[in-house]
Protein backbone atom coordinates (compact mmCIF):
# COMPACT_ATOMS: atom_id res chain seq x y z
CA UNK A 1 0.00 0.00 0.00
CA UNK A 2 1.54 3.40 -0.80
CA UNK A 3 0.59 6.85 -0.10
CA UNK A 4 -1.86 7.07 -2.75
CA UNK A 5 -3.82 4.15 -1.35
CA UNK A 6 -5.51 4.68 1.21
CA UNK A 7 -7.74 1.13 2.07
CA UNK A 8 -10.44 1.33 4.58
CA UNK A 9 -10.13 -1.28 6.97
CA UNK A 10 -13.32 -3.49 6.20
CA UNK A 11 -12.10 -3.58 2.65
CA UNK A 12 -8.74 -4.67 3.77
CA UNK A 13 -10.12 -7.45 6.09
CA UNK A 14 -12.47 -8.56 3.47
CA UNK A 15 -9.45 -9.00 1.05
CA UNK A 16 -7.10 -10.99 3.61
CA UNK A 17 -10.10 -13.15 4.72
CA UNK A 18 -10.36 -14.12 0.70
CA UNK A 19 -6.63 -14.63 0.33
CA UNK A 20 -5.89 -16.35 3.97
CA UNK A 21 -9.28 -17.60 5.57
CA UNK A 22 -7.59 -20.49 7.46
CA UNK A 23 -4.87 -17.99 8.89
CA UNK A 24 -5.32 -17.05 12.68
CA UNK A 25 -7.08 -13.34 13.23
CA UNK A 26 -7.53 -13.05 17.00
CA UNK A 27 -6.72 -15.19 19.82
CA UNK A 28 -7.58 -13.91 23.05
CA UNK A 29 -8.15 -16.10 26.12
CA UNK A 30 -9.84 -19.53 25.09
CA UNK A 31 -11.13 -17.77 22.16
CA UNK A 32 -9.60 -18.01 18.47
CA UNK A 33 -10.94 -16.55 15.10
CA UNK A 34 -9.27 -17.53 11.61
CA UNK A 35 -10.12 -14.25 9.16
CA UNK A 36 -12.95 -15.70 7.76
CA UNK A 37 -14.50 -16.06 11.11
CA UNK A 38 -13.73 -12.88 12.27
CA UNK A 39 -14.58 -11.09 8.77
CA UNK A 40 -18.09 -12.89 9.07
CA UNK A 41 -18.11 -11.75 12.65
CA UNK A 42 -17.57 -8.52 11.68
CA UNK A 43 -20.02 -8.41 8.90
CA UNK A 44 -22.66 -9.87 11.52
CA UNK A 45 -21.95 -6.68 13.52
CA UNK A 46 -22.54 -4.35 10.12
CA UNK A 47 -26.01 -6.33 9.97
CA UNK A 48 -27.19 -5.35 13.50
CA UNK A 49 -25.91 -1.79 12.97
CA UNK A 50 -27.74 -1.15 9.26
CA UNK A 51 -30.97 -3.05 11.29
CA UNK A 52 -30.78 -0.20 13.89
CA UNK A 53 -29.74 2.52 11.96
CA UNK A 54 -27.28 2.91 14.35
CA UNK A 55 -24.65 5.88 13.56
CA UNK A 56 -22.39 5.72 16.93
CA UNK A 57 -22.54 2.66 19.52
CA UNK A 58 -21.23 2.97 23.12
CA UNK A 59 -19.35 -0.01 23.71
CA UNK A 60 -19.24 -1.43 27.28
CA UNK A 61 -16.87 -4.67 27.37
CA UNK A 62 -14.25 -6.73 28.29
CA UNK A 63 -11.10 -7.82 26.60
CA UNK A 64 -11.79 -10.50 23.82
CA UNK A 65 -12.50 -11.19 20.41
CA UNK A 66 -15.77 -9.82 20.28
CA UNK A 67 -14.93 -5.94 20.81
CA UNK A 68 -12.56 -5.98 17.93
CA UNK A 69 -15.19 -8.06 15.64
CA UNK A 70 -17.90 -5.13 16.37
CA UNK A 71 -15.29 -2.42 15.82
CA UNK A 72 -14.46 -3.56 12.32
CA UNK A 73 -18.29 -4.35 11.86
CA UNK A 74 -18.77 -0.75 12.55
CA UNK A 75 -15.95 0.48 9.51
CA UNK A 76 -18.59 -1.55 7.16
CA UNK A 77 -21.37 1.30 7.50
CA UNK A 78 -19.46 4.48 9.03
CA UNK A 79 -20.46 3.90 12.57
CA UNK A 80 -18.95 5.66 15.27
CA UNK A 81 -17.62 3.02 18.25
CA UNK A 82 -17.66 4.94 21.52
CA UNK A 83 -15.81 2.46 24.21
CA UNK A 84 -16.18 3.12 27.73
CA UNK A 85 -14.65 1.13 30.59
CA UNK A 86 -16.64 -1.13 32.12
CA UNK A 87 -14.59 -0.79 35.56
CA UNK A 88 -15.73 2.74 35.64
CA UNK A 89 -18.36 4.10 38.80
CA UNK A 90 -21.69 3.51 37.21
CA UNK A 91 -22.43 7.23 37.59
CA UNK A 92 -19.34 8.29 35.38
CA UNK A 93 -21.04 6.19 32.74
CA UNK A 94 -24.40 7.74 32.81
CA UNK A 95 -22.66 11.04 32.53
CA UNK A 96 -20.73 10.01 29.66
CA UNK A 97 -23.60 8.31 28.11
CA UNK A 98 -25.90 11.13 28.67
CA UNK A 99 -23.11 13.42 26.44
CA UNK A 100 -22.33 11.45 23.49
CA UNK A 101 -25.83 9.97 22.77
CA UNK A 102 -24.93 6.78 21.50
CA UNK A 103 -28.04 5.45 19.11
CA UNK A 104 -27.03 1.79 20.68
CA UNK A 105 -25.40 0.24 23.72
CA UNK A 106 -23.69 -3.01 23.55
CA UNK A 107 -22.56 -4.72 26.90
CA UNK A 108 -21.89 -7.73 28.18
CA UNK A 109 -26.38 -8.03 29.07
CA UNK A 110 -26.64 -7.32 25.36
CA UNK A 111 -24.80 -8.50 22.75
CA UNK A 112 -26.79 -11.84 22.77
CA UNK A 113 -29.66 -9.58 22.24
CA UNK A 114 -28.06 -8.04 19.45
CA UNK A 115 -26.73 -10.69 17.34
CA UNK A 116 -29.41 -13.59 18.09
CA UNK A 117 -31.78 -12.69 14.84
CA UNK A 118 -28.50 -10.61 13.30
CA UNK A 119 -27.90 -11.91 9.60
CA UNK A 120 -24.48 -11.00 7.71
CA UNK A 121 -24.29 -8.42 5.63
CA UNK A 122 -23.53 -8.93 2.13
CA UNK A 123 -19.84 -8.54 1.44
CA UNK A 124 -19.92 -5.11 -0.72
CA UNK A 125 -20.61 -2.25 2.45
CA UNK A 126 -21.99 0.78 1.99
CA UNK A 127 -20.08 3.92 1.13
CA UNK A 128 -19.46 6.29 3.79
CA UNK A 129 -16.88 9.01 4.24
CA UNK A 130 -13.59 7.93 6.03
CA UNK A 131 -13.12 11.41 7.33
CA UNK A 132 -16.56 10.94 9.62
CA UNK A 133 -16.20 10.23 12.96
CA UNK A 134 -15.22 6.52 13.74
CA UNK A 135 -14.15 5.84 17.12
CA UNK A 136 -14.28 7.51 20.31
CA UNK A 137 -12.06 7.10 23.00
CA UNK A 138 -11.78 8.61 26.71
CA UNK A 139 -9.07 9.83 28.30
CA UNK A 140 -8.49 11.94 31.80
CA UNK A 141 -9.05 15.37 31.90
CA UNK A 142 -8.70 17.67 34.45
CA UNK A 143 -11.92 16.85 35.75
CA UNK A 144 -13.05 13.38 37.05
CA UNK A 145 -14.91 12.73 34.53
CA UNK A 146 -12.78 11.46 31.61
CA UNK A 147 -12.51 13.82 28.66
CA UNK A 148 -13.73 12.30 25.18
CA UNK A 149 -11.63 12.43 21.94
CA UNK A 150 -13.20 11.50 18.30
CA UNK A 151 -11.09 10.30 15.41
CA UNK A 152 -11.84 10.04 11.84
CA UNK A 153 -10.96 6.28 9.84
CA UNK A 154 -8.46 8.48 7.60
CA UNK A 155 -6.36 9.14 10.92
CA UNK A 156 -5.85 5.49 11.70
CA UNK A 157 -5.19 5.03 7.92
CA UNK A 158 -2.36 7.64 7.62
CA UNK A 159 -1.00 6.29 10.78
CA UNK A 160 -0.72 2.58 9.26
CA UNK A 161 1.24 4.11 6.82
CA UNK A 162 3.50 5.99 8.76
CA UNK A 163 4.17 3.48 11.30
CA UNK A 164 5.12 0.90 8.40
CA UNK A 165 7.82 3.11 6.82
CA UNK A 166 9.25 3.73 10.39
CA UNK A 167 9.05 0.21 11.90
CA UNK A 168 8.73 -2.41 9.03
CA UNK A 169 5.85 -4.25 10.02
CA UNK A 170 5.61 -8.33 8.31
CA UNK A 171 2.61 -10.15 7.11
CA UNK A 172 4.29 -13.12 9.06
CA UNK A 173 4.43 -11.28 12.68
CA UNK A 174 2.91 -11.95 15.85
CA UNK A 175 1.10 -9.22 17.63
CA UNK A 176 1.29 -9.81 21.64
CA UNK A 177 -1.15 -6.53 22.64
CA UNK A 178 -1.41 -6.36 26.40
CA UNK A 179 -3.61 -3.99 27.97
CA UNK A 180 -7.41 -3.26 27.85
CA UNK A 181 -9.13 -2.07 24.41
CA UNK A 182 -10.96 0.21 26.52
CA UNK A 183 -7.42 2.67 26.04
CA UNK A 184 -6.43 3.60 22.63
CA UNK A 185 -2.67 2.20 22.56
CA UNK A 186 -3.88 -1.69 22.61
CA UNK A 187 -7.08 -1.21 20.46
CA UNK A 188 -4.94 0.50 17.80
CA UNK A 189 -2.26 -2.25 18.40
CA UNK A 190 -4.61 -4.89 17.89
CA UNK A 191 -6.30 -3.23 14.76
CA UNK A 192 -2.88 -2.40 13.07
CA UNK A 193 -1.87 -6.07 12.85
CA UNK A 194 -5.39 -7.22 11.80
CA UNK A 195 -5.25 -4.55 9.05
CA UNK A 196 -1.50 -5.90 8.35
CA UNK A 197 -2.60 -9.52 8.46
CA UNK A 198 -0.77 -10.48 11.60
CA UNK A 199 -1.76 -12.86 14.08
CA UNK A 200 -2.88 -10.82 16.89
CA UNK A 201 -2.67 -11.91 20.59
CA UNK A 202 -4.60 -10.40 22.77
CA UNK A 203 -3.86 -10.35 26.49
CA UNK A 204 -6.99 -10.85 28.87
CA UNK A 205 -6.25 -9.45 32.39
CA UNK A 206 -2.81 -8.62 33.69
CA UNK A 207 -0.97 -11.92 35.51
CA UNK A 208 2.43 -11.55 34.85
CA UNK A 209 3.37 -15.49 34.75
CA UNK A 210 0.14 -16.49 32.65
CA UNK A 211 1.16 -13.63 29.94
CA UNK A 212 4.75 -14.34 30.24
CA UNK A 213 3.66 -18.25 29.29
CA UNK A 214 1.24 -16.95 26.74
CA UNK A 215 4.29 -14.93 24.88
CA UNK A 216 6.36 -18.32 25.10
CA UNK A 217 3.59 -20.23 23.56
CA UNK A 218 1.92 -18.01 20.48
CA UNK A 219 5.89 -17.29 19.56
CA UNK A 220 5.41 -13.26 19.43
CA UNK A 221 7.34 -11.52 17.48
CA UNK A 222 5.89 -7.80 17.75
CA UNK A 223 4.84 -6.51 21.25
CA UNK A 224 3.21 -3.83 22.34
CA UNK A 225 2.92 -2.07 25.84
CA UNK A 226 3.76 0.46 28.37
CA UNK A 227 6.70 0.09 30.48
CA UNK A 228 4.91 -0.86 34.04
CA UNK A 229 3.99 -4.01 31.20
CA UNK A 230 6.92 -4.44 30.49
CA UNK A 231 8.72 -4.49 33.92
CA UNK A 232 6.42 -6.88 35.13
CA UNK A 233 7.21 -8.99 32.15
CA UNK A 234 10.75 -8.84 33.23
CA UNK A 235 10.86 -9.05 36.60
CA UNK A 236 8.55 -12.40 35.99
CA UNK A 237 10.76 -13.72 33.80
CA UNK A 238 14.22 -13.53 35.58
CA UNK A 239 12.14 -15.05 38.23
CA UNK A 240 11.57 -18.08 36.01
CA UNK A 241 14.52 -18.39 33.72
CA UNK A 242 12.64 -17.58 30.62
CA UNK A 243 13.59 -15.74 27.53
CA UNK A 244 11.47 -14.74 24.75
CA UNK A 245 13.56 -15.29 21.59
CA UNK A 246 11.10 -14.95 19.27
CA UNK A 247 10.66 -11.40 19.80
CA UNK A 248 12.07 -9.04 16.96
CA UNK A 249 10.37 -5.76 17.92
CA UNK A 250 9.05 -4.16 21.56
CA UNK A 251 6.98 -0.98 21.41
CA UNK A 252 6.75 1.21 24.58
CA UNK A 253 4.09 4.10 24.71
CA UNK A 254 2.02 5.43 27.45
CA UNK A 255 4.75 7.02 29.49
CA UNK A 256 8.53 7.53 29.05
CA UNK A 257 11.01 4.41 28.57
CA UNK A 258 13.63 4.24 30.87
CA UNK A 259 16.82 3.54 29.25
CA UNK A 260 18.63 1.83 32.76
CA UNK A 261 15.93 -1.02 31.76
CA UNK A 262 17.51 -2.28 28.32
CA UNK A 263 19.91 -4.60 30.06
CA UNK A 264 17.21 -6.30 31.61
CA UNK A 265 15.22 -6.01 28.12
CA UNK A 266 18.22 -7.35 26.40
CA UNK A 267 18.63 -10.12 28.39
CA UNK A 268 14.84 -11.25 28.14
CA UNK A 269 13.77 -10.17 24.47
CA UNK A 270 17.39 -11.39 23.30
CA UNK A 271 17.18 -11.10 19.68
CA UNK A 272 14.65 -7.82 19.68
CA UNK A 273 15.06 -4.26 18.84
CA UNK A 274 13.16 -1.68 21.56
CA UNK A 275 11.09 1.14 20.56
CA UNK A 276 9.54 4.36 22.32
CA UNK A 277 7.17 6.45 20.58
CA UNK A 278 5.91 9.13 21.60
CA UNK A 279 2.44 10.85 21.11
CA UNK A 280 -0.94 12.29 22.60
CA UNK A 281 -4.70 10.80 22.10
CA UNK A 282 -5.30 14.03 19.98
CA UNK A 283 -2.13 14.25 18.22
CA UNK A 284 -1.34 10.50 17.56
CA UNK A 285 1.84 9.53 16.64
CA UNK A 286 4.46 12.31 17.02
CA UNK A 287 8.15 11.07 16.93
CA UNK A 288 9.97 7.94 17.94
CA UNK A 289 13.45 6.17 18.71
CA UNK A 290 14.83 2.81 18.96
CA UNK A 291 15.84 2.52 22.29
CA UNK A 292 19.74 2.24 22.87
CA UNK A 293 20.87 3.55 26.16
CA UNK A 294 22.47 6.37 27.53
CA UNK A 295 20.32 8.98 25.33
CA UNK A 296 18.62 11.85 27.78
CA UNK A 297 15.43 10.53 29.24
CA UNK A 298 13.64 13.32 27.82
CA UNK A 299 14.65 12.25 24.59
CA UNK A 300 11.46 10.95 22.36
CA UNK A 301 12.99 10.58 19.23
CA UNK A 302 13.24 12.42 15.62
CA UNK A 303 9.60 12.72 14.20
CA UNK A 304 7.64 10.26 12.17
CA UNK A 305 6.81 10.02 8.49
CA UNK A 306 4.12 12.64 7.79
CA UNK A 307 4.62 14.67 10.87
CA UNK A 308 6.29 18.22 11.08
CA UNK A 309 6.98 19.52 14.52
CA UNK A 310 7.83 23.42 15.79
CA UNK A 311 8.50 24.65 18.99
CA UNK A 312 7.25 28.28 19.49
CA UNK A 313 7.30 30.86 21.90
CA UNK A 314 4.79 32.84 23.60
CA UNK A 315 4.39 34.82 21.05
CA UNK A 316 4.27 32.48 18.24
CA UNK A 317 7.71 32.04 16.65
CA UNK A 318 9.88 29.64 16.15
CA UNK A 319 12.67 29.17 18.67
CA UNK A 320 16.38 28.11 17.66
CA UNK A 321 17.68 23.91 18.52
CA UNK A 322 18.16 23.53 21.96
CA UNK A 323 15.52 26.15 23.31
CA UNK A 324 12.66 25.13 25.08
CA UNK A 325 8.97 25.74 24.08
CA UNK A 326 5.03 25.16 23.12
CA UNK A 327 5.74 22.30 21.12
CA UNK A 328 2.87 22.40 17.68
CA UNK A 329 2.06 19.32 15.35
CA UNK A 330 1.07 19.10 11.62
CA UNK A 331 0.01 15.53 10.41
CA UNK A 332 -2.79 13.66 8.88
CA UNK A 333 -3.21 11.84 12.35
CA UNK A 334 -4.75 14.53 13.68
CA UNK A 335 -8.51 14.45 16.05
CA UNK A 336 -11.49 15.68 15.01
CA UNK A 337 -12.09 17.33 18.46
CA UNK A 338 -13.21 16.74 21.91
CA UNK A 339 -17.01 15.34 22.99
CA UNK A 340 -18.74 18.49 23.86
CA UNK A 341 -22.17 18.51 26.12
CA UNK A 342 -23.65 18.56 23.03
CA UNK A 343 -22.20 15.41 21.68
CA UNK A 344 -20.74 17.19 18.69
CA UNK A 345 -16.66 17.30 18.09
CA UNK A 346 -14.94 20.39 19.27
CA UNK A 347 -11.27 21.79 19.40
CA UNK A 348 -12.02 24.19 22.19
CA UNK A 349 -9.19 24.65 24.71
CA UNK A 350 -6.45 23.32 21.74
CA UNK A 351 -4.02 26.39 20.22
CA UNK A 352 -3.43 26.02 16.52
CA UNK A 353 -0.62 27.77 14.08
CA UNK A 354 -0.35 27.89 10.62
CA UNK A 355 -2.29 24.27 10.88
CA UNK A 356 -0.11 23.15 13.76
CA UNK A 357 -1.84 22.04 17.03
CA UNK A 358 -0.87 22.10 20.84
CA UNK A 359 -2.03 20.33 23.69
CA UNK A 360 0.25 21.86 26.02
CA UNK A 361 3.55 19.82 25.88
CA UNK A 362 6.68 21.94 26.14
CA UNK A 363 9.91 20.66 24.68
CA UNK A 364 13.20 21.70 22.13
CA UNK A 365 14.05 19.93 19.55
CA UNK A 366 18.06 19.66 18.94
CA UNK A 367 20.35 20.36 15.88
CA UNK A 368 19.61 16.96 14.27
CA UNK A 369 15.86 17.75 14.71
CA UNK A 370 15.19 15.12 17.26
CA UNK A 371 12.13 15.51 20.13
CA UNK A 372 13.02 16.42 23.90
CA UNK A 373 10.14 17.00 26.10
CA UNK A 374 10.58 19.24 29.04
CA UNK A 375 7.24 19.25 30.53
CA UNK A 376 4.17 17.46 30.45
CA UNK A 377 0.78 19.15 30.91
CA UNK A 378 2.36 20.63 33.65
CA UNK A 379 1.53 18.47 36.19
CA UNK A 380 0.37 15.10 34.45
CA UNK A 381 2.15 11.44 35.62
CA UNK A 382 1.37 7.84 35.28
CA UNK A 383 0.27 4.93 36.93
CA UNK A 384 0.11 1.41 35.14
CA UNK A 385 0.35 3.21 31.81
CA UNK A 386 -2.31 5.53 32.27
CA UNK A 387 -2.07 9.20 32.72
CA UNK A 388 -2.99 10.43 35.65
CA UNK A 389 -4.16 14.10 36.17
CA UNK A 390 -3.90 15.30 39.60
CA UNK A 391 -6.28 18.29 39.14
CA UNK A 392 -9.40 15.61 38.61
CA UNK A 393 -8.56 13.23 41.85
CA UNK A 394 -7.88 17.10 44.18
CA UNK A 395 -11.46 17.90 42.86
CA UNK A 396 -13.08 14.68 44.01
CA UNK A 397 -11.50 14.73 47.50
CA UNK A 398 -12.25 18.85 47.91
CA UNK A 399 -15.85 17.60 47.18
CA UNK A 400 -15.87 15.37 50.29
CA UNK A 401 -17.46 16.86 53.56
CA UNK A 402 -14.62 18.15 56.37
CA UNK A 403 -11.92 18.30 53.59
CA UNK A 404 -11.16 22.02 53.19
CA UNK A 405 -8.15 21.61 50.41
CA UNK A 406 -5.99 18.99 48.88
CA UNK A 407 -2.88 18.21 46.90
CA UNK A 408 -2.16 14.96 44.41
CA UNK A 409 0.96 13.82 43.00
CA UNK A 410 2.77 10.78 41.98
CA UNK A 411 5.67 9.01 43.76
CA UNK A 412 7.86 6.56 41.63
CA UNK A 413 6.97 3.07 42.73
CA UNK A 414 8.84 0.11 41.01
CA UNK A 415 5.52 -1.81 40.18
CA UNK A 416 2.87 0.70 38.89
CA UNK A 417 5.71 3.35 37.56
CA UNK A 418 3.82 5.48 40.49
CA UNK A 419 1.92 5.78 43.19
CA UNK A 420 -0.88 8.43 44.43
CA UNK A 421 0.26 10.32 47.06
CA UNK A 422 -2.59 12.71 48.52
CA UNK A 423 -1.78 15.67 50.94
CA UNK A 424 -5.23 16.97 52.74
CA UNK A 425 -6.17 19.92 54.99
CA UNK A 426 -8.47 18.55 56.99
CA UNK A 427 -11.66 20.85 58.72
CA UNK A 428 -13.78 17.89 60.41
CA UNK A 429 -13.05 14.62 61.71
CA UNK A 430 -12.66 12.24 58.77
CA UNK A 431 -12.07 8.37 59.14
CA UNK A 432 -9.54 7.51 56.14
CA UNK A 433 -12.23 4.49 54.82
CA UNK A 434 -14.95 6.83 54.59
CA UNK A 435 -13.14 9.35 52.22
CA UNK A 436 -12.08 6.28 49.90
CA UNK A 437 -15.46 4.86 50.03
CA UNK A 438 -16.50 8.38 48.80
CA UNK A 439 -13.51 8.86 45.94
CA UNK A 440 -14.93 5.03 44.68
CA UNK A 441 -18.38 6.86 44.10
CA UNK A 442 -16.92 9.31 41.58
CA UNK A 443 -13.36 8.07 40.67
CA UNK A 444 -12.38 4.63 38.89
CA UNK A 445 -10.22 2.34 41.04
CA UNK A 446 -6.74 3.41 39.37
CA UNK A 447 -7.37 7.10 40.42
CA UNK A 448 -7.81 6.43 44.70
CA UNK A 449 -4.72 7.31 46.10
CA UNK A 450 -2.66 5.13 48.25
CA UNK A 451 -1.56 6.97 50.89
CA UNK A 452 -2.42 10.28 52.52
CA UNK A 453 -1.52 12.68 53.99
CA UNK A 454 -1.78 15.55 56.81
CA UNK A 455 -0.66 19.63 56.48
CA UNK A 456 -2.01 21.59 59.22
CA UNK A 457 -0.49 24.70 57.90
CA UNK A 458 -1.55 24.98 54.67
CA UNK A 459 1.12 26.27 52.37
CA UNK A 460 0.01 29.40 50.12
CA UNK A 461 1.75 31.80 47.58
CA UNK A 462 1.16 35.72 47.03
CA UNK A 463 -1.22 34.83 45.09
CA UNK A 464 -3.22 32.98 47.93
CA UNK A 465 -3.16 29.50 46.01
CA UNK A 466 -1.83 25.99 47.47
CA UNK A 467 2.42 26.39 46.88
CA UNK A 468 2.43 23.14 45.48
CA UNK A 469 6.75 22.75 45.82
CA UNK A 470 6.47 23.77 49.29
CA UNK A 471 4.04 20.79 50.15
CA UNK A 472 5.96 18.72 48.20
CA UNK A 473 9.26 19.14 49.96
CA UNK A 474 7.35 18.84 53.24
CA UNK A 475 6.60 15.54 52.42
CA UNK A 476 10.09 14.43 51.38
CA UNK A 477 11.06 16.21 54.47
CA UNK A 478 9.25 13.88 56.15
CA UNK A 479 7.23 16.60 57.88
CA UNK A 480 3.75 15.53 57.44
CA UNK A 481 1.31 13.78 59.44
CA UNK A 482 0.03 10.20 57.89
CA UNK A 483 -3.46 9.95 57.68
CA UNK A 484 -4.26 6.69 59.61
Amino acid sequence: MTKNQIEPIHSRLRQIASASPEKHAIISGGERLTYEQFFNHSRQWASVFKKHNCKSVAVILTNGTQLPCLFVGATFVGVNVCILSPDWPAGQIEILLKRIRPDMIVDENTISEFLGSAEILPVQAEEFDIDAAFYTGFTSGSSSIPKGFVRDQRSWLESFLSDQEYFSFKEGDIFFVMGSLTHSLPLYGVIRGLYLGATVYLANGFHTRRLLQDCVDCTATVIYGTPTQYRALLDQANKDGVQLKSVRMTLSAGSKFPDKWLEDMGAVFSHAKHFEFFGTSELSYISAREIKGQDPQNLVGLPMPSVEVRILDEEGETVPAGEIGEIYVKSPFLFQGYVGDTGVATRIGCRFKDGFLSVGDRGHLDTEGQLYIDGRMDRLFQVSGRNIHPEAIEAALSEIAGIEAAMVFGVEDKLRENRIVAILKISAPLKLRNIRSQLRDTLPPYMIPTDYFICEDWPLTHSQKTDFPKLKKLYLANKLRRYL
